[in-house]
Protein backbone atom coordinates (compact mmCIF):
# COMPACT_ATOMS: atom_id res chain seq x y z
CA UNK A 1 0.00 0.00 0.00
CA UNK A 2 2.76 2.63 0.40
CA UNK A 3 4.29 1.89 -2.85
CA UNK A 4 0.86 2.49 -4.26
CA UNK A 5 0.47 5.71 -2.19
CA UNK A 6 4.10 7.11 -3.40
CA UNK A 7 3.33 6.59 -6.64
CA UNK A 8 -0.09 7.64 -6.72
CA UNK A 9 1.18 10.99 -5.40
CA UNK A 10 3.96 11.21 -7.94
CA UNK A 11 1.43 10.75 -10.80
CA UNK A 12 -1.08 13.13 -9.17
CA UNK A 13 2.26 15.74 -9.26
CA UNK A 14 3.27 15.10 -13.13
CA UNK A 15 -0.87 15.15 -13.63
CA UNK A 16 -0.95 18.71 -12.30
CA UNK A 17 2.56 19.88 -13.54
CA UNK A 18 1.03 18.62 -17.46
CA UNK A 19 -2.40 20.35 -16.37
CA UNK A 20 -0.40 23.39 -15.79
CA UNK A 21 1.80 23.77 -18.79
CA UNK A 22 -0.90 22.60 -21.23
CA UNK A 23 -3.02 25.99 -19.50
CA UNK A 24 0.06 27.98 -20.39
CA UNK A 25 0.25 26.41 -24.03
CA UNK A 26 -3.66 26.97 -25.10
CA UNK A 27 -4.55 30.06 -22.80
CA UNK A 28 -2.15 32.57 -22.04
CA UNK A 29 -0.84 33.48 -25.21
CA UNK A 30 -4.04 34.95 -25.89
CA UNK A 31 -4.45 36.44 -22.64
CA UNK A 32 -1.17 38.11 -23.17
CA UNK A 33 -2.15 39.02 -26.90
CA UNK A 34 -5.41 40.52 -26.09
CA UNK A 35 -3.94 43.12 -23.88
CA UNK A 36 -0.56 43.65 -26.33
CA UNK A 37 0.53 43.98 -30.02
CA UNK A 38 1.55 40.17 -30.69
CA UNK A 39 -1.48 39.60 -32.35
CA UNK A 40 -3.62 36.45 -31.49
CA UNK A 41 -7.25 37.40 -32.62
CA UNK A 42 -9.31 39.10 -29.69
CA UNK A 43 -12.94 40.91 -29.09
CA UNK A 44 -12.91 44.18 -30.17
CA UNK A 45 -14.52 46.76 -28.17
CA UNK A 46 -18.34 47.53 -27.79
CA UNK A 47 -17.98 51.46 -28.95
CA UNK A 48 -15.05 53.51 -30.64
CA UNK A 49 -14.96 56.03 -27.66
CA UNK A 50 -12.11 53.74 -26.63
CA UNK A 51 -10.23 54.88 -29.29
CA UNK A 52 -8.02 57.91 -28.06
CA UNK A 53 -7.68 59.53 -31.48
CA UNK A 54 -11.48 59.31 -32.25
CA UNK A 55 -12.02 62.87 -33.84
CA UNK A 56 -14.93 64.00 -32.68
CA UNK A 57 -14.72 67.91 -32.62
CA UNK A 58 -12.85 69.95 -35.09
CA UNK A 59 -13.72 69.16 -38.44
CA UNK A 60 -15.65 70.27 -41.24
CA UNK A 61 -17.31 68.54 -44.11
CA UNK A 62 -17.10 70.54 -47.11
CA UNK A 63 -16.49 69.32 -51.30
CA UNK A 64 -13.64 67.27 -50.41
CA UNK A 65 -15.91 65.09 -48.31
CA UNK A 66 -17.85 63.23 -51.17
CA UNK A 67 -17.38 59.83 -51.50
CA UNK A 68 -18.14 59.54 -54.91
CA UNK A 69 -17.21 56.11 -55.89
CA UNK A 70 -18.43 54.29 -52.73
CA UNK A 71 -15.15 53.13 -51.67
CA UNK A 72 -13.69 55.72 -49.26
CA UNK A 73 -15.51 55.43 -45.96
CA UNK A 74 -14.41 52.02 -44.18
CA UNK A 75 -17.79 50.11 -44.10
CA UNK A 76 -16.81 49.27 -40.35
CA UNK A 77 -17.45 53.01 -39.68
CA UNK A 78 -20.64 53.24 -42.02
CA UNK A 79 -21.88 50.79 -39.32
CA UNK A 80 -21.53 52.62 -36.83
CA UNK A 81 -22.83 55.65 -37.63
CA UNK A 82 -25.84 53.94 -38.70
CA UNK A 83 -26.37 53.40 -35.07
CA UNK A 84 -26.53 57.06 -33.92
CA UNK A 85 -29.93 58.63 -32.58
CA UNK A 86 -29.42 61.98 -34.77
CA UNK A 87 -32.23 64.93 -34.24
CA UNK A 88 -32.59 66.86 -37.75
CA UNK A 89 -34.35 70.11 -38.01
CA UNK A 90 -34.73 71.87 -41.11
CA UNK A 91 -37.30 72.80 -44.32
CA UNK A 92 -37.45 72.11 -47.62
CA UNK A 93 -33.50 71.45 -48.40
CA UNK A 94 -33.45 69.34 -45.79
CA UNK A 95 -36.31 67.15 -47.27
CA UNK A 96 -33.84 66.97 -50.70
CA UNK A 97 -31.16 65.96 -48.35
CA UNK A 98 -33.01 63.17 -47.00
CA UNK A 99 -34.47 62.04 -50.31
CA UNK A 100 -30.29 61.93 -51.13
CA UNK A 101 -30.11 59.65 -48.33
CA UNK A 102 -33.27 57.29 -49.83
CA UNK A 103 -31.51 57.09 -53.08
CA UNK A 104 -28.20 56.43 -51.76
CA UNK A 105 -30.04 53.11 -50.04
CA UNK A 106 -31.57 52.46 -53.40
CA UNK A 107 -27.77 52.33 -54.88
CA UNK A 108 -26.56 50.23 -52.17
CA UNK A 109 -27.83 49.36 -49.27
CA UNK A 110 -25.16 47.14 -47.42
CA UNK A 111 -23.46 50.32 -47.35
CA UNK A 112 -26.30 53.52 -46.74
CA UNK A 113 -29.47 51.62 -45.31
CA UNK A 114 -30.38 54.06 -42.28
CA UNK A 115 -33.78 53.87 -40.53
CA UNK A 116 -35.40 57.31 -39.66
CA UNK A 117 -38.55 58.60 -38.75
CA UNK A 118 -40.78 62.44 -38.80
CA UNK A 119 -42.55 63.81 -35.60
CA UNK A 120 -43.35 66.93 -34.88
CA UNK A 121 -43.76 65.61 -31.16
CA UNK A 122 -41.00 65.43 -28.86
CA UNK A 123 -41.88 63.07 -26.98
CA UNK A 124 -43.22 60.58 -29.94
CA UNK A 125 -39.05 61.37 -30.78
CA UNK A 126 -37.66 60.38 -27.66
CA UNK A 127 -39.82 56.88 -27.99
CA UNK A 128 -38.28 56.07 -31.49
CA UNK A 129 -34.37 56.78 -29.92
CA UNK A 130 -35.01 54.99 -27.25
CA UNK A 131 -36.09 51.66 -29.32
CA UNK A 132 -34.21 52.18 -32.52
CA UNK A 133 -31.48 54.01 -33.86
CA UNK A 134 -31.45 56.79 -37.00
CA UNK A 135 -32.35 59.86 -37.81
CA UNK A 136 -35.22 61.83 -36.59
CA UNK A 137 -36.68 65.13 -38.27
CA UNK A 138 -38.84 67.60 -37.55
CA UNK A 139 -39.79 70.85 -39.64
CA UNK A 140 -38.48 73.65 -37.85
CA UNK A 141 -39.53 77.36 -37.40
CA UNK A 142 -40.36 79.31 -40.38
CA UNK A 143 -38.61 80.14 -43.18
CA UNK A 144 -37.99 83.63 -44.00
CA UNK A 145 -37.23 83.47 -40.07
CA UNK A 146 -34.06 81.83 -39.03
CA UNK A 147 -34.43 82.68 -35.24
CA UNK A 148 -37.66 80.26 -35.31
CA UNK A 149 -35.09 77.09 -36.50
CA UNK A 150 -32.79 77.63 -34.14
CA UNK A 151 -35.17 78.21 -30.65
CA UNK A 152 -37.11 75.17 -32.03
CA UNK A 153 -34.56 72.75 -32.25
CA UNK A 154 -33.51 74.35 -28.41
CA UNK A 155 -37.02 73.90 -27.71
CA UNK A 156 -36.76 70.55 -28.48
CA UNK A 157 -33.35 69.51 -27.31
CA UNK A 158 -33.40 71.48 -23.98
CA UNK A 159 -36.83 71.91 -22.90
CA UNK A 160 -38.56 68.64 -23.83
CA UNK A 161 -35.36 66.90 -23.35
CA UNK A 162 -34.72 65.01 -26.13
CA UNK A 163 -31.05 65.48 -25.81
CA UNK A 164 -30.62 63.10 -23.60
CA UNK A 165 -31.72 60.74 -26.09
CA UNK A 166 -29.30 61.28 -29.09
CA UNK A 167 -26.11 61.12 -30.33
CA UNK A 168 -26.31 64.50 -32.74
CA UNK A 169 -27.73 67.22 -32.89
CA UNK A 170 -28.44 70.28 -35.54
CA UNK A 171 -31.09 72.70 -37.65
CA UNK A 172 -30.32 74.06 -40.74
CA UNK A 173 -31.46 76.95 -42.36
CA UNK A 174 -32.87 77.76 -45.94
CA UNK A 175 -31.47 79.59 -48.56
CA UNK A 176 -34.22 82.19 -48.21
CA UNK A 177 -33.45 82.71 -44.61
CA UNK A 178 -31.38 85.85 -45.58
CA UNK A 179 -33.08 88.41 -43.46
CA UNK A 180 -32.65 90.51 -41.02
CA UNK A 181 -29.19 92.19 -39.78
CA UNK A 182 -26.39 88.96 -40.35
CA UNK A 183 -24.40 89.74 -37.24
CA UNK A 184 -27.74 90.14 -35.00
CA UNK A 185 -28.99 85.81 -36.98
CA UNK A 186 -25.53 85.01 -36.13
CA UNK A 187 -25.03 86.12 -32.47
CA UNK A 188 -28.36 84.41 -31.88
CA UNK A 189 -27.45 81.30 -33.70
CA UNK A 190 -24.06 81.17 -32.01
CA UNK A 191 -25.56 81.80 -28.34
CA UNK A 192 -28.43 78.77 -28.74
CA UNK A 193 -26.03 76.44 -29.80
CA UNK A 194 -23.51 77.28 -27.22
CA UNK A 195 -26.10 77.03 -24.70
CA UNK A 196 -26.92 73.59 -26.28
CA UNK A 197 -23.44 72.24 -26.14
CA UNK A 198 -23.15 73.33 -22.18
CA UNK A 199 -26.31 71.88 -21.23
CA UNK A 200 -25.05 68.36 -23.10
CA UNK A 201 -21.72 68.30 -23.67
CA UNK A 202 -21.93 64.72 -24.70
CA UNK A 203 -23.93 65.38 -27.88
CA UNK A 204 -22.16 66.47 -30.99
CA UNK A 205 -23.36 69.82 -31.67
CA UNK A 206 -22.88 70.30 -35.80
CA UNK A 207 -22.91 73.63 -36.96
CA UNK A 208 -24.11 74.45 -40.34
CA UNK A 209 -23.80 77.38 -42.86
CA UNK A 210 -26.46 78.66 -45.07
CA UNK A 211 -27.12 76.65 -48.40
CA UNK A 212 -27.15 79.16 -51.85
CA UNK A 213 -28.58 80.11 -54.62
CA UNK A 214 -27.32 79.89 -58.57
CA UNK A 215 -27.39 83.32 -57.89
CA UNK A 216 -24.31 84.85 -55.44
CA UNK A 217 -25.66 87.07 -52.74
CA UNK A 218 -23.43 89.21 -50.20
CA UNK A 219 -25.48 88.57 -47.23
CA UNK A 220 -25.31 84.38 -47.05
CA UNK A 221 -21.73 85.00 -48.25
CA UNK A 222 -21.32 86.99 -44.95
CA UNK A 223 -22.94 85.38 -42.46
CA UNK A 224 -21.13 82.12 -43.89
CA UNK A 225 -17.73 83.47 -43.34
CA UNK A 226 -18.41 84.24 -39.62
CA UNK A 227 -19.82 80.41 -39.20
CA UNK A 228 -16.83 79.22 -40.63
CA UNK A 229 -14.31 81.66 -38.86
CA UNK A 230 -15.61 81.12 -34.82
CA UNK A 231 -15.77 77.25 -36.27
CA UNK A 232 -12.28 76.96 -37.04
CA UNK A 233 -11.16 78.83 -34.12
CA UNK A 234 -13.06 77.36 -31.53
CA UNK A 235 -13.01 73.75 -32.71
CA UNK A 236 -16.72 73.02 -33.84
CA UNK A 237 -18.16 70.55 -36.19
CA UNK A 238 -19.16 72.20 -38.84
CA UNK A 239 -21.22 70.74 -42.37
CA UNK A 240 -20.26 73.47 -44.86
CA UNK A 241 -23.15 72.98 -47.10
CA UNK A 242 -22.15 76.14 -49.42
CA UNK A 243 -18.63 75.39 -50.21
CA UNK A 244 -20.48 71.57 -50.79
CA UNK A 245 -23.06 73.76 -53.33
CA UNK A 246 -20.58 75.90 -54.40
CA UNK A 247 -18.13 73.33 -55.79
CA UNK A 248 -18.67 71.34 -58.97
CA UNK A 249 -17.65 67.21 -59.13
CA UNK A 250 -14.63 68.40 -60.35
CA UNK A 251 -13.65 70.63 -57.44
CA UNK A 252 -13.81 73.52 -59.52
CA UNK A 253 -15.21 76.77 -57.20
CA UNK A 254 -18.58 78.33 -58.42
CA UNK A 255 -19.07 82.09 -57.76
CA UNK A 256 -21.10 84.17 -59.25
CA UNK A 257 -20.35 88.44 -58.69
CA UNK A 258 -17.86 87.61 -56.39
CA UNK A 259 -19.92 85.68 -54.09
CA UNK A 260 -20.29 81.98 -53.53
CA UNK A 261 -23.26 80.59 -56.03
CA UNK A 262 -24.54 76.40 -56.47
CA UNK A 263 -23.27 74.71 -59.20
CA UNK A 264 -26.34 74.86 -61.61
CA UNK A 265 -26.55 71.40 -62.01
CA UNK A 266 -27.10 70.27 -58.89
CA UNK A 267 -30.40 72.13 -59.18
CA UNK A 268 -33.63 72.55 -60.60
CA UNK A 269 -35.39 75.33 -59.74
CA UNK A 270 -32.26 77.40 -58.79
CA UNK A 271 -32.23 76.86 -54.95
CA UNK A 272 -33.59 73.31 -53.93
CA UNK A 273 -31.53 70.11 -54.44
CA UNK A 274 -32.42 68.35 -57.48
CA UNK A 275 -33.57 64.51 -57.70
CA UNK A 276 -34.14 64.31 -61.44
CA UNK A 277 -31.20 62.57 -62.72
CA UNK A 278 -29.36 59.05 -63.27
CA UNK A 279 -29.23 57.79 -60.21
CA UNK A 280 -25.66 57.47 -60.61
CA UNK A 281 -25.23 60.79 -62.33
CA UNK A 282 -22.84 62.90 -59.83
CA UNK A 283 -24.51 65.75 -60.62
CA UNK A 284 -27.32 64.97 -58.43
CA UNK A 285 -27.76 67.23 -55.55
CA UNK A 286 -29.42 65.41 -53.20
CA UNK A 287 -27.34 62.18 -53.41
CA UNK A 288 -24.10 64.38 -53.32
CA UNK A 289 -25.33 65.87 -49.91
CA UNK A 290 -26.44 62.36 -49.25
CA UNK A 291 -23.00 61.29 -49.60
CA UNK A 292 -21.76 64.12 -47.49
CA UNK A 293 -24.26 63.63 -44.35
CA UNK A 294 -22.49 60.32 -44.25
CA UNK A 295 -19.36 61.53 -44.17
CA UNK A 296 -20.41 63.34 -41.25
CA UNK A 297 -21.94 60.75 -39.14
CA UNK A 298 -18.56 58.24 -39.99
CA UNK A 299 -16.33 60.91 -38.63
CA UNK A 300 -18.66 61.30 -35.76
CA UNK A 301 -17.79 57.81 -35.24
CA UNK A 302 -14.35 57.48 -34.98
CA UNK A 303 -13.28 57.32 -38.58
CA UNK A 304 -10.26 59.76 -39.74
CA UNK A 305 -9.82 59.74 -42.97
CA UNK A 306 -6.37 61.36 -42.88
CA UNK A 307 -5.11 58.23 -40.57
CA UNK A 308 -6.90 56.16 -42.48
CA UNK A 309 -5.06 52.09 -41.94
CA UNK A 310 -3.65 52.99 -38.19
CA UNK A 311 -6.99 54.35 -36.96
CA UNK A 312 -9.46 52.16 -38.88
CA UNK A 313 -7.53 49.22 -37.16
CA UNK A 314 -7.39 50.77 -33.56
CA UNK A 315 -10.79 51.82 -34.11
CA UNK A 316 -12.13 48.48 -34.66
CA UNK A 317 -10.15 46.82 -31.66
CA UNK A 318 -6.85 45.51 -33.76
CA UNK A 319 -3.65 45.93 -32.75
CA UNK A 320 -1.12 48.15 -34.90
CA UNK A 321 2.20 47.19 -36.01
CA UNK A 322 3.40 50.54 -37.34
CA UNK A 323 7.28 48.87 -38.69
CA UNK A 324 5.05 46.81 -41.07
CA UNK A 325 2.02 48.68 -41.31
CA UNK A 326 -0.42 46.16 -40.63
CA UNK A 327 -2.95 45.22 -37.83
CA UNK A 328 -3.41 42.72 -35.92
CA UNK A 329 -6.08 40.68 -34.04
CA UNK A 330 -8.97 41.22 -35.95
CA UNK A 331 -10.85 38.92 -37.88
CA UNK A 332 -11.13 38.56 -41.70
CA UNK A 333 -14.31 40.12 -42.00
CA UNK A 334 -13.21 42.83 -40.13
CA UNK A 335 -10.11 43.61 -42.08
CA UNK A 336 -12.25 43.86 -45.45
CA UNK A 337 -14.61 46.23 -43.22
CA UNK A 338 -11.65 48.63 -42.60
CA UNK A 339 -10.38 48.39 -46.38
CA UNK A 340 -7.77 45.59 -45.71
CA UNK A 341 -6.80 43.98 -49.05
CA UNK A 342 -4.97 41.15 -48.10
CA UNK A 343 -5.64 38.43 -44.88
CA UNK A 344 -3.07 36.35 -43.66
CA UNK A 345 -4.65 34.09 -40.67
CA UNK A 346 -1.35 32.88 -39.36
CA UNK A 347 2.18 34.77 -39.19
CA UNK A 348 5.09 34.80 -36.26
CA UNK A 349 4.10 37.15 -33.86
CA UNK A 350 7.33 38.04 -33.57
CA UNK A 351 7.94 39.33 -37.08
CA UNK A 352 8.26 42.98 -36.86
CA UNK A 353 10.91 42.44 -33.42
CA UNK A 354 14.98 42.58 -34.54
CA UNK A 355 16.12 39.71 -36.03
CA UNK A 356 17.28 36.49 -33.84
CA UNK A 357 14.84 37.24 -31.52
CA UNK A 358 13.27 33.89 -30.33
CA UNK A 359 9.29 33.93 -28.77
CA UNK A 360 7.19 31.49 -28.71
CA UNK A 361 5.41 29.51 -31.77
CA UNK A 362 1.84 30.40 -32.69
CA UNK A 363 -0.20 32.04 -35.26
CA UNK A 364 -1.15 35.97 -35.33
CA UNK A 365 -3.51 37.10 -37.89
CA UNK A 366 -2.78 40.37 -40.33
CA UNK A 367 -4.55 42.70 -42.27
CA UNK A 368 -2.92 44.35 -44.60
CA UNK A 369 -3.05 47.70 -47.11
CA UNK A 370 -1.92 48.64 -50.20
CA UNK A 371 1.14 47.04 -51.10
CA UNK A 372 0.77 43.31 -50.65
CA UNK A 373 3.14 40.29 -50.38
CA UNK A 374 6.11 38.96 -48.46
CA UNK A 375 8.54 41.11 -50.64
CA UNK A 376 6.53 44.14 -49.82
CA UNK A 377 6.58 43.59 -46.57
CA UNK A 378 10.08 42.38 -45.74
CA UNK A 379 8.79 39.15 -44.68
CA UNK A 380 11.43 37.34 -46.58
CA UNK A 381 10.89 33.22 -46.74
CA UNK A 382 7.44 32.94 -44.36
CA UNK A 383 8.69 29.16 -42.56
CA UNK A 384 12.13 30.68 -40.95
CA UNK A 385 9.25 33.60 -39.88
CA UNK A 386 8.02 31.26 -37.17
CA UNK A 387 10.51 31.49 -35.15
CA UNK A 388 11.90 27.69 -33.16
CA UNK A 389 12.08 26.88 -29.87
CA UNK A 390 15.15 25.63 -28.47
CA UNK A 391 14.71 22.08 -27.32
CA UNK A 392 16.85 22.90 -24.05
CA UNK A 393 15.03 25.75 -23.01
CA UNK A 394 13.97 24.04 -19.73
CA UNK A 395 15.68 21.51 -18.29
CA UNK A 396 15.62 19.57 -15.23
CA UNK A 397 17.80 21.64 -13.26
CA UNK A 398 15.41 24.83 -13.80
CA UNK A 399 18.31 26.71 -15.06
CA UNK A 400 17.70 27.42 -18.80
CA UNK A 401 14.80 29.63 -19.67
CA UNK A 402 15.25 30.70 -23.62
CA UNK A 403 16.51 34.57 -22.97
CA UNK A 404 14.10 35.55 -26.14
CA UNK A 405 10.91 34.38 -24.34
CA UNK A 406 8.72 37.11 -22.77
CA UNK A 407 9.15 37.81 -18.74
CA UNK A 408 5.56 36.81 -18.57
CA UNK A 409 6.28 33.29 -20.67
CA UNK A 410 9.26 32.41 -18.11
CA UNK A 411 7.89 33.64 -15.60
CA UNK A 412 4.84 31.31 -15.40
CA UNK A 413 6.57 28.43 -16.78
CA UNK A 414 9.48 28.60 -13.85
CA UNK A 415 6.82 29.17 -11.57
CA UNK A 416 5.07 25.96 -12.45
CA UNK A 417 7.95 23.77 -12.52
CA UNK A 418 8.54 25.24 -9.04
CA UNK A 419 5.32 24.45 -8.19
CA UNK A 420 5.31 21.27 -8.82
CA UNK A 421 9.16 20.55 -6.66
CA UNK A 422 7.48 21.93 -3.76
CA UNK A 423 4.21 19.39 -4.10
CA UNK A 424 6.47 16.55 -3.86
CA UNK A 425 8.49 18.02 -1.37
CA UNK A 426 5.58 18.69 0.99
CA UNK A 427 4.06 15.37 -0.22
CA UNK A 428 6.79 13.07 -1.44
CA UNK A 429 9.52 13.84 1.12
CA UNK A 430 11.98 14.69 -2.01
Amino acid sequence: MPYFKHHFKAFFVITFFLFITTAYTLFLPNIRDAKGKDGLDSERGESLSSSPDAPFTDFVVDHDSIDYNDDIIPQYYLDQARNLDVIFGHASVGGNILSGLDSLEVLDSARYSIDRTTSENSAVLISWFDSGAGIGDFAAGVNGNPGSKITELNQRVVTDGVGSHVDIAFVKYCYVDNAGDVNAVWIEYRDYMLAMETVYPDVAFVWWTMPLETTGDSWRDSYNTLVRNYTEANDKILFDIADIEAHDPDGNHILQGGYEAMYSNYTDDGGHLDTNADIDDRDIGTMRMGRAFWWLFARISGWDPDDTYENNCIGIGGSWVDSLEECRAISESDCTLIGGVEYDECVSPCIDLPEGTKCVLHCASACRFGASGEESLGLGDQEDSYIEIDDQDFNQNDQSIDRGKSVVERTFIENAYVWARTILTVFMGY
